[in-house]
């Protein structure tokens, strides 16, 4: 008896440690399944994270080159324009008898920036001179621009008709050209 007795103490503790250390083990498991959870969607939301960094990198390069498309209304900008719209010409080898700003958009005022529409259409107005094939690479020119602007309408028309019939040169023609562009017009608060 005293051998069984001990004995069977003894089995019955090593069974109750074992059920103890069984539910502790199932215990630590259940948590280690919860951290390894937490880890995938840790790692779901990095991978997520680093796309939406990407995408973001994508629209910024996105609006700077819509800023170059439309570019925001400051007080620089008909001279700024109407100066680019000359270099322009001056590259197609023509010469500028005229440019300026159409009437719509001298009533309109200075730009100002902020309120009203966010994008406004400004026309111009050209006169240039040259021979025909420099004409119409202006008005390529213009259309491929790296901004907006749309040819509203155009006329060309000989300018040297009769001394063409004289000396024989080239005939050379006037291009009356009106052209619309756009500005963003920058609310107040984005402008900041």
């Amino acid at each position: 008896m005293t051998i069984i007795i001990p004995g069977v103490l003894a089995i019955g503790l090593a069974v109750y440690g074992y059920f103890i250390q069984y539910n502790q083990l199932t215990k630590i498991q259940g948590e280690i399944e919860n951290v390894n959870s937490q880890v995938k969607d840790a790692e779901a939301k990095i991978v997520q994270m680093i796309e939406l960094d990407k995408r973001l990198e994508a629209l910024r390069k996105e609006k700077e080159s819509i800023k170059d498309l439309l570019p925001a209304k400051t007080a620089d900008l008909y001279e700024d324009f109407l100066n680019s719209m000359v270099k322009t010409a001056q590259e197609a080898k023509l010469i500028v008898h005229g440019a300026n700003v159409a009437d719509d958009a001298k009533k309109s005022g200075p730009p100002t920036g902020g309120g009203g529409l966010a994008f406004e259409k400004i026309s111009y107005s050209m006169r240039v001179e040259g021979e025909f094939y420099e004409c119409i690479n202006f008005i390529y020119l213009l259309e491929t621009s790296k901004r907006f602007i749309k040819v509203d309408r155009f006329s060309l028309r000989p300018s040297n008709l009769m001394d063409v019939e004289k000396t024989g040169e080239a005939i050379r023609h006037l291009l009356d050209i009106k052209i619309t562009s756009y500005t963003y017009n920058a609310p107040s608060a984005e402008k900041k």
